[in-house]
């Protein structure tokens, strides 16, 4: 991402902020997925440059953590999503958030909100990034809807639709 990237954020909840023009949609799938009876809690969104390099920075093993200027979480549009039963893990990120309700659920209806989980399990040889059961991402929901139903990963997605290829 270029030095000089911005967005205007908006707040989700607790603090979290993400891209304004996606806010409005992942608040959305956070409440459908309380009123179904789940706890899901974000517990990272929009990060900002310095944010970043500052984890990259403190983190052992730099192959688990974006290098500053290529996060999703930069761009605003992702946001990591845990089930609230697993907050209190010394680690939730874990594959075995799949196993939760909330991650279950979430998993099965993101595509509606025009969310996908970012780094599938069977696509780790394509995205270069290891499964990560929490970490959603906005593309749309035409997209997002399209992506589910040809499993296609984001790379995978961008190298058929591209107009340039």
């Amino acid at each position: 991402m270029p030095d000089d990237f911005n967005i205007e954020t908006a707040e989700v909840e607790g603090g979290y902020v993400v891209d304004e023009r996606v806010s409005d949609a992942l608040k959305e799938m956070l409440s459908d997925c309380r009123e179904a009876g789940y706890s899901p809690q974000i517990i990272s969104s929009f990060r900002t440059r310095s944010t970043q390099q500052w984890l990259y920075d403190h983190t052992a093993n730099k192959s688990d953590t974006a290098i500053p200027g290529h996060s999703e979480h930069e761009c605003g549009l992702a946001a990591d999503i845990i089930d609230s039963s697993s907050a209190g893990w010394s680690d939730p990120l874990i594959d075995e958030q799949e196993d939760l309700p909330a991650q279950q659920w979430l998993m099965e209806h993101c595509q509606d909100y025009g969310f996908i989980l970012r780094y599938p399990k069977d696509k780790e040889d394509v995205t270069g990034i290891i499964y990560e059961p929490w970490h959603y991402r906005y593309v749309g929901v035409e997209a997002a809807k399209l992506m589910e139903a040809e499993n296609l990963c984001l790379e995978e997605f961008i190298e058929k639709y591209n107009k340039d290829n």
